[in-house]
């Protein structure tokens, strides 16, 4: 079935779009759980819906595939979110969300629709901020998990560099060196690690 898709001023609401994307979204039960690790508050709450859901902040995200490939496996709907039209992958439940180009549209697509028990990929650290405090896992594109335990940290270290940018006590660009060059190894390292962000919330939901 063919589903048009286009959100208009307000990024929360989907209306009719020129050109038409497939929505292979599946509607299969998967296995649910929670984990009892520390880092991961006891307290949210795991929403009613049974099947965890995962958003893919897609602009110049370099692991789409890889994610696809997981969220394939564990039957996952998977929202993929851009501000520009992008190839459809075909993947099974893969539904294509284009939001209008600026700021923060994409980010307050996400982080309004996703919900405690979900999975988000975003290299973006303020959108995982908003995701973790919903309660769902973050994974960066080099497989960093974001979660309860670090994301404070991880918050404050990148608002305190752009505040010293920001003042001219460092120069713009120090701190920051620039990202290593995209590996293989990286691509695994995801992989396994988005493997292993499934299975945790699995377990969290089964020992409810």
């Amino acid at each position: 079935m063919l589903k048009r898709f286009f959100v208009a001023d307000n990024p929360l609401h989907a209306l009719p779009f020129p050109y038409e994307q497939e929505n292979l979204c599946a509607h299969h039960n998967s296995e649910c759980g929670r984990s009892s690790r520390n880092h991961i508050s006891r307290s949210r709450q795991i929403p009613a819906r049974l099947m965890m859901e995962l958003y893919v902040d897609a602009d110049a995200c370099p692991v789409k595939d890889e994610a696809y490939r997981v969220a394939a496996r564990h039957n996952m709907p998977t929202y993929v979110v851009a501000c520009q039209q992008m190839r459809d992958p075909g993947a099974p439940g893969v539904t294509m969300i284009v939001v209008p180009a600026g700021p923060d549209i994409a980010d307050d697509w996400i982080a309004e629709k996703i919900t405690a028990g979900d999975i988000c990929i975003t290299d973006d650290i303020p959108l995982a901020a908003r995701c973790v405090k919903k309660g769902a896992l973050v994974l960066n594109g080099r497989g960093r998990l974001l979660h309860q335990g670090n994301i404070g940290e991880t918050l404050a270290t990148r608002d305190l560099l752009d505040k010293l940018r920001g003042d001219g006590t460092l120069p713009e660009g120090a701190g920051a060196g620039g990202p290593a060059p995209f590996t293989k190894r990286d691509r695994s390292r995801f992989l396994e690690q988005m493997e292993l962000a499934v299975r945790r919330i699995q377990r969290e939901r089964e020992a409810l």
